[in-house]
Protein backbone atom coordinates (compact mmCIF):
# COMPACT_ATOMS: atom_id res chain seq x y z
CA UNK A 1 0.00 0.00 0.00
CA UNK A 2 2.80 2.44 0.95
CA UNK A 3 4.69 1.59 -2.22
CA UNK A 4 1.61 2.31 -4.31
CA UNK A 5 0.97 5.61 -2.54
CA UNK A 6 4.63 6.58 -2.94
CA UNK A 7 4.45 5.80 -6.65
CA UNK A 8 1.34 7.95 -7.02
CA UNK A 9 3.08 10.79 -5.19
CA UNK A 10 6.08 10.52 -7.52
CA UNK A 11 3.83 10.59 -10.58
CA UNK A 12 2.33 13.86 -9.39
CA UNK A 13 -1.36 14.30 -8.60
CA UNK A 14 -3.48 17.45 -8.40
CA UNK A 15 -6.31 17.43 -5.87
CA UNK A 16 -9.90 18.43 -6.68
CA UNK A 17 -11.48 17.14 -3.46
CA UNK A 18 -14.42 18.40 -1.42
CA UNK A 19 -13.44 20.25 1.81
CA UNK A 20 -15.45 19.98 4.99
CA UNK A 21 -17.29 23.33 4.64
CA UNK A 22 -18.28 24.14 1.07
CA UNK A 23 -19.65 27.06 -0.81
CA UNK A 24 -22.68 25.38 -2.33
CA UNK A 25 -23.59 25.94 -5.93
CA UNK A 26 -26.85 24.59 -7.28
CA UNK A 27 -27.35 23.47 -10.83
CA UNK A 28 -30.39 22.06 -12.57
CA UNK A 29 -32.27 19.31 -10.73
CA UNK A 30 -33.15 16.30 -12.87
CA UNK A 31 -36.82 15.68 -12.20
CA UNK A 32 -38.16 17.96 -9.50
CA UNK A 33 -41.76 16.84 -9.85
CA UNK A 34 -43.36 13.59 -8.85
CA UNK A 35 -43.63 11.28 -11.87
CA UNK A 36 -41.87 8.71 -14.01
CA UNK A 37 -38.95 11.05 -14.82
CA UNK A 38 -38.38 12.18 -11.24
CA UNK A 39 -35.95 9.47 -10.20
CA UNK A 40 -32.72 11.52 -10.02
CA UNK A 41 -31.17 14.78 -8.93
CA UNK A 42 -27.97 16.38 -10.20
CA UNK A 43 -26.23 19.10 -8.20
CA UNK A 44 -22.84 20.77 -8.31
CA UNK A 45 -21.30 20.94 -4.85
CA UNK A 46 -17.99 22.83 -4.84
CA UNK A 47 -15.88 21.22 -7.58
CA UNK A 48 -17.93 18.05 -8.00
CA UNK A 49 -21.04 17.11 -9.94
CA UNK A 50 -23.16 14.89 -7.68
CA UNK A 51 -25.78 12.57 -9.19
CA UNK A 52 -28.23 10.65 -7.01
CA UNK A 53 -30.39 8.30 -9.05
CA UNK A 54 -32.84 5.57 -8.05
CA UNK A 55 -32.57 2.40 -10.15
CA UNK A 56 -35.35 0.70 -8.21
CA UNK A 57 -37.16 1.46 -4.93
CA UNK A 58 -34.40 -0.43 -3.04
CA UNK A 59 -31.34 0.61 -5.09
CA UNK A 60 -29.87 4.09 -5.49
CA UNK A 61 -26.73 5.03 -7.39
CA UNK A 62 -24.34 7.81 -6.33
CA UNK A 63 -21.86 9.31 -8.80
CA UNK A 64 -19.43 12.17 -8.22
CA UNK A 65 -17.25 13.60 -10.97
CA UNK A 66 -15.01 16.59 -11.55
CA UNK A 67 -17.20 19.64 -12.23
CA UNK A 68 -14.59 20.98 -14.65
CA UNK A 69 -15.62 18.22 -17.06
CA UNK A 70 -19.03 19.85 -17.44
CA UNK A 71 -21.77 17.23 -17.59
CA UNK A 72 -21.65 14.22 -15.24
CA UNK A 73 -19.43 11.38 -16.46
CA UNK A 74 -21.11 8.58 -18.42
CA UNK A 75 -19.42 5.41 -17.17
CA UNK A 76 -19.83 1.82 -18.31
CA UNK A 77 -20.07 -0.82 -15.57
CA UNK A 78 -18.55 -4.27 -16.03
CA UNK A 79 -20.70 -5.87 -13.33
CA UNK A 80 -24.00 -3.97 -13.09
CA UNK A 81 -26.68 -5.11 -15.52
CA UNK A 82 -29.70 -3.32 -14.04
CA UNK A 83 -31.08 -0.36 -15.97
CA UNK A 84 -32.96 2.45 -14.20
CA UNK A 85 -36.62 1.53 -13.82
CA UNK A 86 -39.57 3.79 -14.49
CA UNK A 87 -40.75 4.82 -11.04
CA UNK A 88 -43.84 6.90 -10.28
CA UNK A 89 -43.47 7.15 -6.52
CA UNK A 90 -40.12 8.97 -6.23
CA UNK A 91 -40.40 12.35 -4.51
CA UNK A 92 -37.92 15.23 -4.45
CA UNK A 93 -38.07 17.89 -1.73
CA UNK A 94 -35.87 20.87 -0.82
CA UNK A 95 -35.45 22.54 2.54
CA UNK A 96 -32.70 25.13 2.73
CA UNK A 97 -29.34 23.54 1.93
CA UNK A 98 -30.77 20.01 2.01
CA UNK A 99 -32.34 18.30 -1.00
CA UNK A 100 -34.08 14.98 -0.39
CA UNK A 101 -35.02 12.27 -2.88
CA UNK A 102 -37.00 9.29 -1.65
CA UNK A 103 -38.70 6.10 -2.81
CA UNK A 104 -41.29 4.12 -0.89
CA UNK A 105 -38.46 2.17 0.84
CA UNK A 106 -35.81 4.75 1.73
CA UNK A 107 -34.69 8.34 1.34
CA UNK A 108 -31.40 10.06 0.47
CA UNK A 109 -30.46 13.56 1.65
CA UNK A 110 -27.76 15.73 0.07
CA UNK A 111 -26.46 18.65 2.12
CA UNK A 112 -25.34 21.17 -0.49
CA UNK A 113 -23.25 23.09 2.03
CA UNK A 114 -21.18 20.26 3.55
CA UNK A 115 -21.45 17.75 0.68
CA UNK A 116 -22.63 15.01 3.03
CA UNK A 117 -25.11 12.42 1.79
CA UNK A 118 -27.29 10.61 4.34
CA UNK A 119 -29.15 7.37 3.69
CA UNK A 120 -32.27 6.77 5.79
CA UNK A 121 -34.95 4.12 6.09
CA UNK A 122 -38.53 5.09 5.22
CA UNK A 123 -39.12 5.56 8.97
CA UNK A 124 -36.28 8.12 9.09
CA UNK A 125 -33.65 5.90 10.77
CA UNK A 126 -30.11 6.91 9.78
CA UNK A 127 -28.34 4.01 8.05
CA UNK A 128 -25.13 5.45 6.58
CA UNK A 129 -23.46 8.80 5.88
CA UNK A 130 -21.27 9.62 2.88
CA UNK A 131 -18.91 12.21 4.37
CA UNK A 132 -16.37 13.09 1.68
CA UNK A 133 -15.14 12.27 -1.81
CA UNK A 134 -11.68 13.16 -3.02
CA UNK A 135 -10.74 13.12 -6.72
CA UNK A 136 -7.02 13.51 -7.51
CA UNK A 137 -6.21 13.98 -11.18
CA UNK A 138 -3.65 11.50 -12.49
CA UNK A 139 -0.76 13.17 -14.27
CA UNK A 140 1.03 10.08 -15.61
CA UNK A 141 0.59 9.61 -19.35
CA UNK A 142 -1.01 6.16 -19.14
CA UNK A 143 -3.86 7.40 -16.90
CA UNK A 144 -4.20 10.98 -18.09
CA UNK A 145 -7.79 12.18 -17.76
CA UNK A 146 -8.50 9.80 -14.88
CA UNK A 147 -8.38 10.15 -11.13
CA UNK A 148 -7.28 8.53 -7.92
CA UNK A 149 -10.54 8.30 -5.96
CA UNK A 150 -11.09 8.17 -2.20
CA UNK A 151 -14.61 7.77 -0.82
CA UNK A 152 -15.26 8.13 2.91
CA UNK A 153 -18.28 6.96 4.91
CA UNK A 154 -19.28 7.24 8.55
CA UNK A 155 -20.76 4.19 10.27
CA UNK A 156 -21.86 3.74 13.86
CA UNK A 157 -18.87 2.63 15.97
CA UNK A 158 -20.67 -0.51 17.18
CA UNK A 159 -21.96 -1.46 13.71
CA UNK A 160 -20.78 -4.76 12.19
CA UNK A 161 -20.21 -5.16 8.45
CA UNK A 162 -19.45 -8.28 6.41
CA UNK A 163 -18.21 -9.03 2.91
CA UNK A 164 -15.29 -7.90 0.71
CA UNK A 165 -14.98 -11.38 -0.83
CA UNK A 166 -12.87 -14.45 0.02
CA UNK A 167 -9.68 -12.92 1.40
CA UNK A 168 -7.83 -15.90 2.87
CA UNK A 169 -8.14 -14.64 6.44
CA UNK A 170 -10.11 -15.43 9.59
CA UNK A 171 -12.19 -12.26 9.84
CA UNK A 172 -15.97 -12.09 9.54
CA UNK A 173 -16.61 -8.54 10.79
CA UNK A 174 -14.56 -6.13 8.65
CA UNK A 175 -14.61 -3.23 11.13
CA UNK A 176 -11.17 -1.99 12.11
CA UNK A 177 -9.48 -3.58 9.08
CA UNK A 178 -6.82 -1.52 7.34
CA UNK A 179 -5.16 -1.56 3.90
CA UNK A 180 -7.24 -4.47 2.61
CA UNK A 181 -6.31 -4.94 -1.04
CA UNK A 182 -9.34 -5.52 -3.27
CA UNK A 183 -7.55 -7.01 -6.27
CA UNK A 184 -7.93 -10.63 -7.34
CA UNK A 185 -5.12 -13.18 -7.08
CA UNK A 186 -5.11 -16.96 -7.24
CA UNK A 187 -7.42 -18.18 -4.41
CA UNK A 188 -7.88 -14.52 -3.29
CA UNK A 189 -11.27 -13.30 -4.54
CA UNK A 190 -11.95 -9.66 -3.73
CA UNK A 191 -15.38 -8.05 -4.10
CA UNK A 192 -15.75 -4.30 -3.31
CA UNK A 193 -18.99 -4.82 -1.44
CA UNK A 194 -20.08 -4.97 2.18
CA UNK A 195 -23.35 -5.57 3.96
CA UNK A 196 -24.30 -4.14 7.34
CA UNK A 197 -26.14 -5.64 10.27
CA UNK A 198 -28.52 -2.69 9.82
CA UNK A 199 -29.82 -4.40 6.71
CA UNK A 200 -28.21 -2.35 3.93
CA UNK A 201 -25.53 -3.17 1.37
CA UNK A 202 -22.99 -1.01 -0.48
CA UNK A 203 -21.30 -1.89 -3.77
CA UNK A 204 -18.28 0.20 -4.86
CA UNK A 205 -18.27 0.04 -8.67
CA UNK A 206 -14.64 0.47 -9.73
CA UNK A 207 -12.69 -2.12 -11.73
CA UNK A 208 -9.27 -0.73 -10.76
CA UNK A 209 -7.11 -1.75 -7.83
CA UNK A 210 -8.88 -0.65 -4.67
CA UNK A 211 -8.07 -0.57 -0.95
CA UNK A 212 -10.52 -0.78 1.95
CA UNK A 213 -9.82 0.92 5.26
CA UNK A 214 -11.89 1.24 8.42
CA UNK A 215 -11.07 3.34 11.45
CA UNK A 216 -13.24 3.01 14.57
CA UNK A 217 -12.57 5.93 16.90
CA UNK A 218 -13.67 4.09 20.05
CA UNK A 219 -11.15 1.33 19.33
CA UNK A 220 -8.29 3.64 18.32
CA UNK A 221 -8.42 5.71 21.54
CA UNK A 222 -10.08 8.54 19.66
CA UNK A 223 -6.85 9.51 17.85
CA UNK A 224 -8.74 9.61 14.57
CA UNK A 225 -12.37 10.13 13.65
CA UNK A 226 -14.31 7.04 12.61
CA UNK A 227 -14.06 6.56 8.86
CA UNK A 228 -14.78 3.72 6.43
CA UNK A 229 -13.27 4.22 2.98
CA UNK A 230 -12.69 2.78 -0.48
CA UNK A 231 -9.64 4.11 -2.34
CA UNK A 232 -9.22 3.26 -6.04
CA UNK A 233 -5.99 4.00 -7.86
CA UNK A 234 -7.65 4.75 -11.21
CA UNK A 235 -11.17 5.76 -12.23
CA UNK A 236 -13.24 8.39 -14.02
CA UNK A 237 -15.54 9.19 -11.08
CA UNK A 238 -16.70 7.99 -7.68
CA UNK A 239 -19.46 5.47 -8.29
CA UNK A 240 -21.34 3.28 -5.83
CA UNK A 241 -24.75 1.71 -5.20
CA UNK A 242 -26.61 1.76 -1.88
CA UNK A 243 -29.20 -1.00 -1.33
CA UNK A 244 -31.89 -1.15 1.32
CA UNK A 245 -35.22 -2.94 1.16
CA UNK A 246 -36.74 -3.98 4.47
CA UNK A 247 -33.83 -4.06 6.91
CA UNK A 248 -33.13 -7.77 6.38
CA UNK A 249 -30.21 -9.56 4.73
CA UNK A 250 -32.71 -11.28 2.44
CA UNK A 251 -33.64 -7.83 1.19
CA UNK A 252 -29.98 -6.93 0.59
CA UNK A 253 -29.29 -10.19 -1.26
CA UNK A 254 -32.39 -9.70 -3.41
CA UNK A 255 -31.17 -6.21 -4.32
CA UNK A 256 -27.61 -7.26 -5.21
CA UNK A 257 -29.03 -10.04 -7.40
CA UNK A 258 -31.27 -7.49 -9.08
CA UNK A 259 -28.30 -5.17 -9.59
CA UNK A 260 -25.67 -7.62 -10.88
CA UNK A 261 -27.70 -10.64 -12.06
CA UNK A 262 -28.59 -14.02 -10.67
CA UNK A 263 -25.77 -16.48 -10.00
CA UNK A 264 -25.73 -19.32 -12.52
CA UNK A 265 -26.38 -22.71 -10.97
CA UNK A 266 -23.80 -25.42 -11.62
CA UNK A 267 -25.01 -28.65 -13.24
CA UNK A 268 -26.51 -31.15 -10.82
CA UNK A 269 -23.62 -33.61 -11.22
CA UNK A 270 -21.15 -30.98 -9.99
CA UNK A 271 -22.92 -30.24 -6.72
CA UNK A 272 -20.73 -31.16 -3.76
CA UNK A 273 -17.49 -31.32 -5.74
CA UNK A 274 -16.62 -27.63 -6.13
CA UNK A 275 -13.88 -25.95 -4.07
CA UNK A 276 -13.16 -29.13 -2.13
CA UNK A 277 -9.71 -30.44 -2.99
CA UNK A 278 -9.82 -32.70 0.04
CA UNK A 279 -12.63 -34.64 -1.69
CA UNK A 280 -10.10 -36.88 -3.44
CA UNK A 281 -7.55 -37.32 -0.64
CA UNK A 282 -6.92 -40.76 0.81
CA UNK A 283 -5.19 -43.94 -0.38
CA UNK A 284 -4.53 -44.25 -4.10
CA UNK A 285 -7.18 -46.90 -4.72
CA UNK A 286 -9.98 -44.95 -3.05
CA UNK A 287 -8.88 -41.75 -4.78
CA UNK A 288 -8.98 -43.34 -8.23
CA UNK A 289 -12.28 -45.03 -7.44
CA UNK A 290 -13.86 -41.66 -6.64
CA UNK A 291 -12.40 -40.13 -9.81
CA UNK A 292 -13.83 -42.98 -11.90
CA UNK A 293 -17.25 -42.46 -10.31
CA UNK A 294 -17.06 -38.71 -10.90
CA UNK A 295 -16.05 -38.95 -14.55
CA UNK A 296 -18.63 -41.68 -15.25
CA UNK A 297 -21.38 -39.41 -13.91
CA UNK A 298 -19.93 -36.53 -15.92
CA UNK A 299 -20.07 -38.50 -19.19
CA UNK A 300 -23.53 -39.97 -18.58
CA UNK A 301 -25.04 -36.60 -17.64
CA UNK A 302 -23.07 -34.44 -20.06
CA UNK A 303 -24.70 -31.36 -21.55
CA UNK A 304 -23.11 -28.36 -23.35
CA UNK A 305 -23.41 -26.46 -20.05
CA UNK A 306 -21.45 -29.02 -18.01
CA UNK A 307 -18.39 -27.90 -16.07
CA UNK A 308 -14.73 -28.26 -17.04
CA UNK A 309 -12.21 -30.76 -15.67
CA UNK A 310 -8.46 -30.63 -15.07
CA UNK A 311 -6.89 -34.12 -14.83
CA UNK A 312 -3.33 -34.00 -13.53
CA UNK A 313 -0.77 -36.43 -12.17
CA UNK A 314 2.14 -38.60 -13.24
CA UNK A 315 2.43 -40.49 -16.53
CA UNK A 316 0.66 -43.76 -17.17
CA UNK A 317 -2.19 -43.26 -14.69
CA UNK A 318 -5.07 -43.38 -17.17
CA UNK A 319 -5.81 -39.72 -17.86
CA UNK A 320 -5.82 -40.14 -21.64
CA UNK A 321 -7.76 -43.43 -21.45
CA UNK A 322 -10.43 -41.87 -19.24
CA UNK A 323 -10.66 -38.79 -21.49
CA UNK A 324 -11.21 -40.94 -24.56
CA UNK A 325 -13.92 -42.88 -22.73
CA UNK A 326 -15.69 -39.61 -21.90
CA UNK A 327 -15.31 -38.45 -25.52
CA UNK A 328 -16.90 -41.66 -26.85
CA UNK A 329 -19.84 -41.38 -24.46
CA UNK A 330 -20.41 -37.71 -25.33
CA UNK A 331 -20.26 -38.51 -29.07
CA UNK A 332 -22.86 -41.25 -28.55
CA UNK A 333 -25.17 -38.61 -27.07
CA UNK A 334 -24.88 -36.62 -30.31
CA UNK A 335 -22.63 -33.80 -29.13
CA UNK A 336 -19.56 -32.49 -30.98
CA UNK A 337 -16.12 -33.29 -29.52
CA UNK A 338 -12.66 -32.06 -30.47
CA UNK A 339 -9.80 -34.14 -29.02
CA UNK A 340 -6.11 -33.52 -29.65
CA UNK A 341 -2.77 -32.85 -27.96
CA UNK A 342 -1.91 -29.29 -27.01
CA UNK A 343 1.00 -29.35 -29.47
CA UNK A 344 -1.22 -30.23 -32.44
CA UNK A 345 -3.90 -27.73 -31.42
CA UNK A 346 -1.39 -24.88 -31.14
CA UNK A 347 0.30 -25.79 -34.45
CA UNK A 348 -3.09 -25.81 -36.18
CA UNK A 349 -4.02 -22.39 -34.81
CA UNK A 350 -0.55 -21.04 -35.59
CA UNK A 351 -0.75 -22.25 -39.18
CA UNK A 352 -4.15 -20.61 -39.70
CA UNK A 353 -3.11 -17.39 -37.95
CA UNK A 354 -0.07 -16.83 -40.16
CA UNK A 355 -1.56 -18.17 -43.40
CA UNK A 356 -2.07 -15.84 -46.35
CA UNK A 357 -5.84 -16.28 -46.40
CA UNK A 358 -6.11 -15.88 -42.60
CA UNK A 359 -8.49 -18.81 -42.41
CA UNK A 360 -9.96 -19.53 -38.96
CA UNK A 361 -12.04 -22.64 -39.66
CA UNK A 362 -10.16 -24.98 -37.29
CA UNK A 363 -9.69 -22.28 -34.67
CA UNK A 364 -13.42 -21.60 -34.65
CA UNK A 365 -14.10 -25.34 -34.32
CA UNK A 366 -11.73 -25.61 -31.35
CA UNK A 367 -13.35 -22.67 -29.58
CA UNK A 368 -16.96 -23.59 -30.37
CA UNK A 369 -17.08 -27.39 -30.03
CA UNK A 370 -19.50 -28.63 -27.38
CA UNK A 371 -16.62 -30.46 -25.68
CA UNK A 372 -12.92 -29.78 -26.13
CA UNK A 373 -10.36 -32.24 -24.76
CA UNK A 374 -6.75 -31.08 -24.61
CA UNK A 375 -4.11 -33.74 -23.97
CA UNK A 376 -0.58 -33.26 -22.61
CA UNK A 377 -0.82 -29.62 -21.51
CA UNK A 378 2.67 -28.45 -20.58
CA UNK A 379 4.52 -30.25 -23.39
CA UNK A 380 4.22 -27.29 -25.81
CA UNK A 381 7.10 -24.90 -26.49
CA UNK A 382 7.15 -21.73 -24.41
CA UNK A 383 6.67 -18.93 -26.94
CA UNK A 384 4.73 -15.70 -26.62
CA UNK A 385 2.24 -16.82 -29.28
CA UNK A 386 1.69 -20.25 -27.71
CA UNK A 387 1.34 -18.84 -24.19
CA UNK A 388 -1.23 -16.26 -25.27
CA UNK A 389 -3.10 -18.87 -27.34
CA UNK A 390 -3.35 -21.27 -24.39
CA UNK A 391 -4.85 -18.47 -22.30
CA UNK A 392 -7.21 -17.46 -25.11
CA UNK A 393 -8.53 -21.02 -25.52
CA UNK A 394 -9.14 -21.48 -21.80
CA UNK A 395 -10.62 -18.02 -21.24
CA UNK A 396 -12.79 -17.97 -24.39
CA UNK A 397 -14.42 -21.27 -23.54
CA UNK A 398 -15.04 -20.19 -19.95
CA UNK A 399 -16.66 -16.97 -21.15
CA UNK A 400 -18.89 -18.87 -23.57
CA UNK A 401 -19.71 -21.53 -20.89
CA UNK A 402 -18.34 -24.37 -23.02
CA UNK A 403 -16.87 -27.38 -21.14
CA UNK A 404 -13.22 -28.33 -21.55
CA UNK A 405 -11.21 -31.31 -20.28
CA UNK A 406 -7.46 -30.78 -19.90
CA UNK A 407 -4.89 -33.48 -19.13
CA UNK A 408 -1.39 -32.75 -17.88
CA UNK A 409 1.49 -34.57 -16.21
CA UNK A 410 2.27 -31.42 -14.21
CA UNK A 411 1.33 -31.18 -10.54
CA UNK A 412 0.06 -28.00 -8.83
CA UNK A 413 3.60 -26.70 -8.35
CA UNK A 414 4.46 -27.43 -11.98
CA UNK A 415 1.34 -25.68 -13.27
CA UNK A 416 2.13 -22.61 -11.14
CA UNK A 417 5.71 -22.55 -12.41
CA UNK A 418 4.87 -23.18 -16.07
CA UNK A 419 1.94 -20.80 -16.61
CA UNK A 420 1.15 -17.19 -15.79
CA UNK A 421 -1.21 -16.33 -12.94
CA UNK A 422 -4.27 -15.67 -15.10
CA UNK A 423 -4.09 -19.21 -16.54
CA UNK A 424 -3.38 -20.85 -13.17
CA UNK A 425 -6.25 -18.98 -11.52
CA UNK A 426 -8.78 -20.19 -14.09
CA UNK A 427 -7.58 -23.80 -14.05
CA UNK A 428 -7.47 -24.16 -10.28
CA UNK A 429 -10.64 -22.27 -9.35
CA UNK A 430 -13.09 -22.80 -12.24
CA UNK A 431 -12.16 -26.35 -13.28
CA UNK A 432 -12.85 -29.46 -11.20
CA UNK A 433 -9.32 -30.59 -10.34
CA UNK A 434 -8.77 -34.37 -10.31
CA UNK A 435 -5.36 -35.55 -9.09
CA UNK A 436 -4.49 -39.02 -10.42
CA UNK A 437 -2.41 -41.24 -8.16
CA UNK A 438 -0.75 -44.63 -8.33
CA UNK A 439 1.97 -46.31 -10.35
CA UNK A 440 2.60 -46.06 -14.09
CA UNK A 441 0.25 -48.63 -15.67
CA UNK A 442 2.20 -48.73 -18.93
CA UNK A 443 5.41 -49.45 -17.06
CA UNK A 444 3.72 -52.20 -15.04
CA UNK A 445 2.47 -53.87 -18.22
CA UNK A 446 5.92 -53.62 -19.77
CA UNK A 447 7.60 -55.16 -16.73
CA UNK A 448 5.04 -57.99 -16.72
CA UNK A 449 6.10 -58.96 -20.26
CA UNK A 450 9.78 -59.28 -19.35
Amino acid sequence: MLKNLSLIALLGIAAVGVPGELCAKSVKVAGTQKGAAANAIIRQVAQQNVTIKFYSPSIVRIQKSDADLGAPVQKKSYSVILKPQLMKDVQIQENGDVVRIKSNLMSVELNQKTGEIRFLSKEGKLLLTDTKTRLEARKDEANKGKYRIEQDFRLADDEAIYGLGQLRDVYMNQRGRKNIELWNHNTYIAIPYFTSEKGYGLYWDNAGKTYFNDIVASRDNGNQASCTSFTSEVGTCADYYFMYKDGTQDGVIASIRELTGKATMFPKWAMGFWQCRERYKGDDYQTMKRILEFTRNYAENFTPSSGSILMFGGTGLGKTHLSLAIANKVLEKGYSVVYDSIINILRTIEKEHFSRDHSSEMTDLILSSELLIIDDLGTEYETQFYNSTVYNIINSRINSSRPTIINTNLDYAGINKRYEARVVSRLTTIYSCLEFKGEDIRMQKRLAQI
